[in-house]
């Protein structure tokens, strides 16, 4: 299993190819975008790394040692790169636009439902003004049931496209808030941490 540096290592290479790769903002998809959000959102708290890292320290420094070194590697690569296009980009818009179509779907869903239950309920209402025995009544009656199924199954359709509009909400939260900037600082956090691992690993191969 790896451990927490090997898999910041892991992330942060498909980060800077990502962002290498890309350096125009109409380059950048959302699926990019969510992986850079994603990285900050999953790392931000560098308290949690730290306290994996003390545990790795006591249970194989050198082994640290060298996942940092190859860490700093792609932390001064991703320092080198030009973030210029990530800068300029609109996290907010794209986020919005991405979530568009959901909510399409959902909208069109519920006013099609909305649309059948107020056509069930004309019908109801005039079935409540007919004759029972008449032939327009069982006529009107059996539409009328058509009618409830039709919206049933609509409100249904409904719900399940409004729980999908919204787990796809959630999920992009992070890129609705996400700044590049902080990224950068995480990236300044993460580039001490390697440094002071790079530091006592050098006095413990210094005592070896």
């Amino acid at each position: 299993m790896a451990n927490i540096i090997e898999e910041i290592i892991k992330r942060l290479q498909r980060v800077n190819h990502i962002i290498a790769s890309r350096t125009n903002v109409s380059d950048i998809t959302f699926a990019d975008a969510c992986v850079i959000a994603q990285f900050y959102h999953d790392y931000q708290n560098t308290n949690t790394i730290i306290d994996d890292v003390e545990d790795l320290v006591r249970q194989d420094g050198r082994t640290l040692y060298e996942c940092a070194t190859d860490l700093k590697k792609e932390v001064d690569k991703f320092v080198s790169l030009d973030l210029s296009a990530w800068n300029a980009l609109d996290f907010i818009n794209m986020e919005q636009s991405h979530l568009k179509e959901y909510k399409e779907r959902w909208d069109a869903a519920k006013d099609k439902a909305t649309n059948l239950w107020r056509e069930y309920q004309t019908e109801s209402n005039r079935l409540d003004m007919m004759d029972f025995n008449s032939e327009d009544f069982n006529t009107l009656n059996a539409q009328c049931d058509n009618t409830k199924l039709a919206y049933d199954e609509a409100h249904k359709q409904g719900e399940i496209l409004y729980s999908i509009y919204r787990q796809e909400q959630l999920k992009c939260g992070q890129v609705h808030y996400f700044e590049m900037q902080f990224l950068e600082l995480l990236i300044r956090k993460i580039s001490k941490l390697v440094d002071v691992i790079l530091k006592n690993g050098e006095h413990l191969e210094k005592e070896v």
